[in-house]
């Protein structure tokens, strides 16, 4: 299951609209699904969302390595918490 990008919409005077549950600032955001069952990719456990102040933030290889992340982070958390319903957010600041 791959993950998704949203861009944070701008308002009529150009700066980024605001989501409460994100920091200030935050242009994009990376959402990768966590499945624990590969044959029940329709149900979703938790998901990792990285976070950005850049407006096309993720390359290829940063999609590659959030995937890498989510995969470890799911299988660390397979055991401690069975029945899913978790996140893990991550802030990408431009460099």
């Amino acid at each position: 299951m791959s993950g998704r990008l949203v861009q944070i919409p701008k308002d009529k005077k150009g700066s980024a609209l605001s989501w409460d549950i994100l920091p200030d600032g935050t242009r994009s955001v990376f959402v990768q699904p966590l499945v624990h069952n590969i044959d029940e990719s329709e149900k979703m456990d938790g998901f990792l969302l990285v976070a950005s102040t850049a407006g096309y933030a993720y390359s290829d290889k940063d999609r590659a390595w959030i995937g890498a992340m989510a995969d470890k982070f799911r299988a660390t958390t397979q055991t401690q918490f069975p029945h899913g319903i978790y996140a893990l957010l991550l802030f990408h600041d431009s460099i």
